[in-house]
C-alpha cells in the first residue's frame, strides 16, 4: 500500500498568497510579517497562537474584539483585512 504525501503548504505559498490578495485591499495594508508578529503579540503563546479556536470565524472575533479600540482610535475597521487575517490564521496553523 503506497500512501501519498500530504502537502504542507510552506510560509512562502502563504507569503506570496497574501501579497496578491493585498493588492487589492484598500489603503495600505501591514504585510505578511508585521500581521504573523501581531498576532503572535497578542496569543497568549505566540508559539502557537491560533492553538484553541475552533475555526477562523472564532479567531477573527477575537483578533476583532482584541484590537477594537486601537481601530477606533485609528479611525480603521478590520472587515477589509479579514481575507488577510484569514491567510495570516492557514499559515499559522499550518505551523503547529
Amino acid at each position: 500500500m503506497v500512501r501519498e504525501a500530504l502537502w504542507i503548504p510552506s510560509m512562502n505559498h502563504f507569503s506570496n498568497l497574501y501579497e496578491e490578495i493585498a493588492e487589492a485591499v484598500p489603503g495600505e495594508p501591514p504585510s505578511f510579517e508585521q500581521l504573523i508578529k501581531l498576532v503572535r503579540d497578542l496569543a497568549d503563546d505566540p508559539e502557537q497562537p491560533v492553538t484553541g479556536f475552533t475555526d477562523f470565524e472564532e479567531f477573527f472575533a477575537w483578533f476583532d474584539t482584541l484590537t477594537g479600540y486601537d481601530q477606533l482610535d485609528q479611525d480603521e475597521d478590520v472587515l477589509p483585512h479579514k481575507l488577510l487575517l484569514e491567510v495570516v490564521y492557514d499559515a499559522l496553523l499550518a505551523e503547529q
